[in-house]
C-alpha cells in the first residue's frame, strides 16, 4: 500500500518543481510554453523544408524524422508545463494562501516583538531617569539648606500630556467615538508633597469638575470617590457606574455631569493610587482619577461582570502602568522645581 503512495508522491513533487520551475524561469515559460503555439507552426511553414524539419513528397509536407521529434519534444513542453501550473494551482493553490498567511503572522509577530523591546528599553530608560531623580530628591529633602537646580522645562504641561495620551488610549481600548478629540473620557492627576509643610492635594493637571476642596471634604455624609480611595487605604476603586458609586456615598456630582431621562447618572468613574518612595519614605504622593460622562467604561454592564473586572484588570495592569513611570518622572521634577522656588525666595 505505501508503494502506490510513493510513487503519487514523487508525480505530486515533480509536478510541483515544474510549475515553480516556470514560475522562476519566466522568459522560458513565455516563448516555449506560452507562445509557441504561435510561432512554431510559421516556423515549420516557412522555414521547415531548409530546415529539414519537413520534406515535399507529391506536393505534400511531411514531417521529417527531425521535425517529428521536435515538433513531439515541444507538444510535450506545452501541455507538460501547462498541465503542471494547472496541477499546481488547484492542488497546492490552497497551501500557497495558508503559507502567505502564515508569513504575514509571522511577520506581525516579529514586529510585535520589536515593539515589545523598544518599550521595554524605553521603559528601562525611564527606570533609570526615575531612580537618578529620586535620589536628588531625597538629598535635597535631607539637606534644606541646598538650593535645587532650576528646571527648564514645564513638567505640568507634560502631565496635562501624559493624562490626554492616556485618555486617547482608554478611548480606543474602550470604543469611545472620537478617539483622538475625546472629551466625554477626562484623566486628571492630583498630587502632594508629605514631607513638605504644605501637605495638601494639588491639581497637576488641568482642573475639571470638582474643585480640591470638594474632592478633600463630604457634602452631607457623601464622599468623593478620590476621598473614598484615599479612606480605604486601597490601591484603586473602579465603578463602571457613577450611580451605583453615588448610592453608596462614594462620588459627589459636578456640573459636567449628564442624567439620563429617569435622572441616573451617566458615566463610570476609576481611581488609583501611587507613590514615590526612598528608603521606605513616601515623598510624593498622587492619585490619577479617569472618568467619563456621556457614557460607562463597559456599557449595559456591572461591575461584578467578567467583561468589566477583565477591563479594571487590564487598565490597572497593562495600560496605566506604561504612563506611570513617566508621571513619577515628570512629579518628581515638578517637585525639584518646587524647592527651587521655595528656597530661592527665602
Amino acid at each position: 500500500m505505501s508503494k502506490p503512495r510513493n510513487e503519487k508522491q514523487v508525480k505530486s513533487n515533480i509536478l510541483t518543481l515544474l510549475a515553480q520551475f516556470q514560475r522562476t524561469h519566466w522568459i522560458f515559460t513565455l516563448i516555449f510554453v506560452n507562445l509557441s503555439a504561435v510561432w512554431l507552426p510559421i516556423l515549420y511553414t516557412f522555414l521547415g523544408v531548409q530546415l529539414k524539419l519537413v520534406t515535399i513528397v507529391d506536393q505534400s509536407s511531411q514531417f521529417t524524422p527531425l521535425g517529428s521529434a521536435i515538433m513531439a519534444v515541444f507538444l510535450l513542453i506545452i501541455f507538460g508545463g501547462n498541465g503542471a501550473l494547472i496541477y499546481d494551482e488547484k492542488v497546492n493553490g490552497k497551501n500557497l494562501e495558508f503559507k502567505k498567511l502564515e508569513d504575514e503572522l509571522l511577520e506581525q509577530k516579529e514586529s510585535g516583538l520589536v515593539l515589545r523591546d523598544l518599550n521595554s528599553s524605553a521603559n528601562e530608560i525611564c527606570e533609570s531617569k526615575l531612580s537618578t531623580l529620586t535620589d536628588q530628591l531625597d538629598f535635597f529633602i535631607t539637606h534644606s539648606e541646598e538650593i535645587p537646580p532650576v528646571i527648564i522645562s514645564n513638567p505640568r504641561r507634560q502631565l496635562d500630556s501624559l493624562a490626554k495620551e492616556l485618555s486617547i488610549c482608554l478611548a480606543g481600548l474602550l470604543k469611545f467615538q472620537e478617539r483622538r478629540h475625546v472629551t466625554e473620557l477626562f484623566t486628571s492627576i492630583i498630587y502632594r508633597f508629605p514631607e513638605e509643610n504644605d501637605k495638601d492635594w494639588h491639581w497637576a493637571t488641568t482642573e475639571r469638575g470638582l474643585s480640591i476642596s470638594g474632592l478633600t471634604s463630604q457634602q452631607g455624609g457623601r464622599m468623593s470617590t478620590f476621598q473614598y480611595l484615599l479612606q480605604s487605604k486601597g490601591h484603586s476603586v473602579f465603578k463602571n457606574s457613577k450611580q451605583v458609586a453615588f448610592d453608596a456615598n462614594q462620588y459627589i456630582p459636578d456640573n459636567e455631569d449628564e442624567y439620563d431621562e429617569d435622572g441616573k447618572l451617566k458615566g463610570s468613574i476609576a481611581c488609583f493610587q501611587f507613590d514615590i518612595k526612598k528608603n521606605n519614605k513616601t515623598i510624593i504622593e498622587f492619585v490619577v482619577s479617569i472618568t467619563s460622562y456621556a457614557q460607562q467604561f463597559v456599557q449595559g454592564m456591572t461591575d461584578g461582570d467578567e467583561v468589566v473586572k477583565n477591563v479594571r484588570y487590564n487598565l490597572e495592569r497593562v495600560v496605566i502602568p506604561n504612563y506611570i513611570v513617566r508621571a513619577k518622572i515628570e512629579l518628581c521634577l515638578l517637585y525639584i522645581k518646587y524647592l527651587n522656588e521655595s528656597r530661592s525666595s527665602q
